[in-house]
């Protein structure tokens, strides 16, 4: 669960004023799902920053993954942006709704430990994760200010769900 007992509040979030941004790893447990994460917060917490969060695509892959997520990181700290990366050793399961809603409640955590700007989360994936990207975006659509799905699917009667979120697909 994300309570008292799961041990995600210790640690994610161990101390706040570092004078470097640190990356930092977890794994994130609600209702017998695990999920792997990475999150590189912004320092400054005098201002709420957006939060991006990239899901990752298919497996075997892992060279442009790691690409990719470099570039990420870059771009994020260059821009000021909080960037929260899902990881995994196989492909995640962006079609149940089980992993939808433990990727939502993690979002959820994550932004309010850290002062993001609720109004500004971002949705970026490739491949199985641009899946994940059109299953979030359509079943929790008023979370994110916009989404990224390149070389993925989704369900074309869902989408009509996220008709008013920008996307570029």
């Amino acid at each position: 669960g994300i309570g008292r007992g799961s041990g995600f509040a210790r640690s994610l979030f161990p101390d706040k004023k570092r004078t470097r941004r640190k990356q930092m790893e977890g794994y994130f447990e609600h209702a017998k799902k695990t999920l792997r994460y990475d999150l590189l917060p912004v320092e400054n917490q005098e201002k709420r920053h957006p939060l991006l969060v990239w899901l990752p695509g298919e497996e075997g892959n892992e060279a442009e993954n790691e690409k990719t997520e470099s570039y990420l990181k870059g771009e994020c700290e260059r821009r000021k942006l909080h960037l929260l990366l899902l990881k995994s050793d196989k492909i995640i399961p962006f079609r149940e709704p089980d992993m939808c809603k433990l990727i939502q409640l993690l979002i959820f955590r994550v932004r309010k430990e850290w002062r993001m700007d609720v109004n500004r989360t971002y949705l970026m994936g490739y491949a199985e994760g641009a899946a994940g990207v059109w299953q979030l975006l359509t079943g929790y659509p008023r979370m994110f200010a916009a989404g990224v799905a390149a070389a993925g699917y989704g369900d074309p009667y869902r989408v009509r769900n996220a008709r008013e979120v920008p996307i570029w697909a």
